[in-house]
């Protein structure tokens, strides 16, 4: 399996691949494969954060950080946000999207982003090291329910007096 940045030659492959990951999704509004669509379209969207899981020609897999802000009281922060994770339906549960999740962590250490904040299933990623952001007196600005907003320090106390607020795009929030 070969994990690499998304090229503009993936897009339909990598649209379909969300599309039919989400379609059981009980969750899912559908506008997934939207959302990515417009997150390319942002000034702050980073090419080396949108990648593909790639094995004999083929995407097997998806995932996009999109940078967001952590308001404290006393600064902001520029911090990462997962969305989508996407792996094709008959390629789920073989460690793909852990390995995506992996991936797109070394490279934000390297970028030098203090932490990944997700909206997702808690029993799958608190596997993955992500805890509750609840834990650090740490909300996001769309409304979600806390137990399902975790976060992952990348590095030791990055997170250390950040209690605040995380801010997204505002494509997060649109029809």
């Amino acid at each position: 399996m070969e994990f690499r940045s998304i090229t503009p030659q993936d897009y339909k492959a990598v649209r379909d691949l969300i599309q039919a990951a989400f379609l059981a999704e009980p969750h899912s509004d559908q506008t997934e494969a939207a959302l990515v669509e417009k997150l390319r379209q942002q000034s702050s969207y980073l090419v080396e954060f949108e990648v593909v899981a790639e094995e004999d020609g083929e995407i097997k897999g998806y995932g996009l950080l999109s940078e967001l802000s952590l308001k404290t009281p006393f600064e902001e922060k520029k911090v990462l946000g997962l969305a989508p994770l996407a792996v094709q339906p008959l390629q789920q549960n073989k460690g793909i999207g852990r390995d995506l999740v992996a991936f797109l962590e070394k490279r934000a250490m390297g970028a030098g982003y203090p932490a990944i904040f997700i909206l997702g299933d808690p029993a799958y990623y608190r596997q993955l090291g992500y805890r509750p952001a609840s834990e650090f007196e740490i909300t996001p600005a769309l409304e979600v329910p806390a137990e399902n907003y975790l976060v992952k320090e990348l590095g030791r106390a990055k997170l250390a007096d950040c209690a605040g607020k995380v801010y997204y795009p505002a494509v997060f929030s649109e029809d």
